[in-house]
């Protein structure tokens, strides 16, 4: 019997928000968002079995 793992896991993760709301229209708002994300996954995995 054998076994062999190997696991590798990362991860990013940024969110930014800005609101700006006018004096003259206070139902008037500006908005801007910026999101930003990345990943990365590895994962190996060898098995034997004997018998």
């Amino acid at each position: 019997m054998s076994n062999s793992n190997k696991n590798n896991y990362s991860g990013t993760d940024l969110a930014v928000n800005y609101q700006l709301g006018f004096k003259k229209n206070k139902d008037q708002l500006l908005t801007t968002s910026y999101k930003y994300s990345n990943q990365a996954n590895e994962q190996n995995t060898d098995a034997a079995y004997l018998t």
